[in-house]
């Protein structure tokens, strides 16, 4: 073997650890993505079997210029996949911005369109019927776009809330039914709003947004003296738990604190019996 089989043969067996270690260090980095990892162990046994069959063929013939393109299929296998990848990753935070840039832009202009809805029924005294309220209060409640990588939209929405409630364009008490069936009972919005966003999670997992809602309905002038307002008043008189401030609440009733009992007043000692001058003893 010369010189430069030599040098060839120590470059394809450099470039394969080279390209060995990118390929399991790319495994780990991506241990959560199971379709890369696989991806990078079928290549790297392509490219061995490559390096296999050159070198044998390279060293039957005395042709050591076949490890030449060896290199290359190493060097494709070993870096590829993560070219690759950068390239995928690339292209799904470009999907994901512009997906973003459309959920912003249909937050802003349904917020405009209930803004301009509050102003002109202000205008009109024209409240909203029980079930466009309904309507706007999901709305708000869904307006944290934070699990999107998008602002929390939740305080300009909640003063929308706040707006509709003090221009009584919003009504607590404004009749529904929870069913489209006929000859329902008719309920409150209130108590629609607790029945189906408060309810099914209580008292273990409320969503924080729905649970400020109806403490917003509760302060606007719900209507709790209804029988099926019973579980409503419960809930209300709870103590709410927030575990680090995550998306959920908890309600726990709390410590009833009983009085203390009255400390037992001292007797009063009794007082010496007085002397009438008399001898009190035997004669």
């Amino acid at each position: 073997m010369n010189r430069r089989a030599t040098f060839i043969v120590f470059v394809t067996l450099a470039v394969a650890a080279a390209s060995l270690w990118n390929l399991v260090s790319f495994r780990l980095e991506n241990l959560m993505r199971p379709s890369w990892p696989e991806m990078t162990i079928e290549a790297w046994y392509a490219a061995f079997a490559v390096i296999f069959f050159a070198a044998a063929v390279a060293f039957w013939s005395k042709r050591w210029w076949i490890l030449v393109p060896a290199l290359a299929v190493v060097l494709a296998a070993g870096f590829l996949p993560r070219l690759a990848d950068s390239f995928a990753v690339a292209e799904q935070v470009a999907e994901e911005q512009a997906e973003g840039m459309g959920f912003e832009l249909a937050f802003q202009t349904e917020h405009l369109a209930w803004s301009d809805d509050i102003a002109t029924r202000a205008a009109e005294s024209r409240p909203w019927t029980a079930d466009e309220g309904l309507a706007f209060l999901e709305f708000a409640a869904d307006s944290d776009l934070t699990w999107r990588s998008l602002p929390d939209h939740t305080p300009q929405a909640f003063a929308l809330v706040e707006e509709g409630l003090a221009e009584k364009i919003l009504d607590p008490n404004a009749l529904t039914t929870a069913t489209a069936v006929a000859d329902s009972p008719a309920v409150t919005m209130t108590m629609l709003w607790y029945d189906r966003r408060i309810r099914p999670g209580s008292p273990r997992a409320i969503d924080r947004h729905d649970w400020q809602v109806l403490e917003m309905l509760v302060a606007g002038g719900a209507d709790l003296t209804a029988d099926d307002a019973a579980g409503l008043r419960e809930d209300l008189a709870k103590i709410v738990i927030d575990d680090g401030g995550g998306r959920f609440i908890r309600l726990e009733w709390g410590e009833i604190e009983t009085p203390p009992e009255p400390e037992p007043e001292a007797e009063a000692a009794p007082a010496p019996a007085e002397s009438n001058g008399e001898d009190t003893g035997a004669e």
